[in-house]
């Protein structure tokens, strides 16, 4: 820890900062590394050269180090991102536009088709039951390699 004498908030302010500036280059690593998500609907699209791959990397890396010197300096605590909470909250979080999409609330944009709901609904409860059991899982005991 440094000389420099900094008060609770600050290193609070600080720290919450520096850490989200830490989670954004994980997720430009990532990219840099080639690694796209790619799903029916959501795509990210690799338009990085290899040589702003390179770069990227380089920077990061340099801040990187900046930034375990700061904590270092300043005793930072690491935030520590459990996978599983994560999975667990974005699906708790999630759910309530799911249920937004139920042909009860859709009403709301104008009328629907006289059939649509019947063809909607289900498919709406069927997502609605996935991301449940996404979270289920998420919440369960498991033993290494193995989900019960």
């Amino acid at each position: 820890m440094t000389d420099i004498s900094i008060s609770d908030n600050h290193l609070r302010g600080i720290a919450a900062t520096v850490i989200l500036l830490d989670e954004m280059l994980c997720d430009f690593e990532r990219w840099s590394k080639g690694c796209v998500m790619q799903g029916p609907l959501y795509r990210e699209f690799d338009d990085l050269t290899p040589e702003q791959k390179q770069g990227i990397l380089v920077e990061i890396e340099a801040l990187r180090a900046q930034l375990s010197h700061l904590r270092d300096e300043l005793g930072i605590e690491p935030k520590v991102h459990s996978v599983a909470l994560t999975i667990w909250s974005k699906c708790a979080w999630f759910w309530s536009y799911l249920v937004e999409l139920e042909s009860r609330h859709l009403k709301g944009y104008g009328e629907l088709p006289g059939d649509f709901a019947a063809w909607f609904d289900p498919k709406v409860e069927a997502m609605i039951e996935r991301l449940n059991a996404i979270s289920e899982i998420s919440r369960s005991k498991r033993t290494p390699g193995k989900i019960k």
